[in-house]
């Protein structure tokens, strides 16, 4: 979509006041930029993503919020909990790595390398 140049002018030009994207990766948070909405929502129809609560500051004590794909209940045993602090300080690193620093050589191939960093975007 981003290297259809067309659709990215007509995706500017539209003027958007507030533009709605789903939060799994952050490539719509860079075209959302390209459009300069006013506004924007970053939504969700699940459960919360472990990176999206740590990069928008939504408290998430490990001992008690176990990462998304962690297999825990609502009560963590000491050893989910020791689990539950190591999933939530890789996480953001492993997103950045795997995920991340992709999606911003995308950007920054298509649209400039002064493109901004989608995760400072992001925040």
């Amino acid at each position: 979509m981003i290297s259809d140049k067309e659709f990215i002018e007509r995706f500017k030009a539209a003027n958007f006041d507030v533009v709605f994207s789903h939060m799994y990766n952050f490539c719509p948070i860079g075209m959302i930029h390209l459009a300069k909405p006013k506004s924007w929502v970053w939504l969700n129809s699940g459960a919360l993503m472990d990176y999206v609560g740590y990069y928008m500051g939504v408290p998430m004590p490990p001992s008690y919020v176990a990462p998304i794909m962690a297999d825990a209940g609502d009560v963590l045993t000491f050893g989910q909990r020791f689990k539950s602090i190591i999933g939530h300080t890789i996480t953001p690193y492993f997103l950045k790595k795997i995920n991340l620093d992709t999606e911003n050589k995308i950007f920054r191939k298509h649209f400039g390398e002064d493109f901004p960093d989608l995760l400072e975007l992001a925040k």
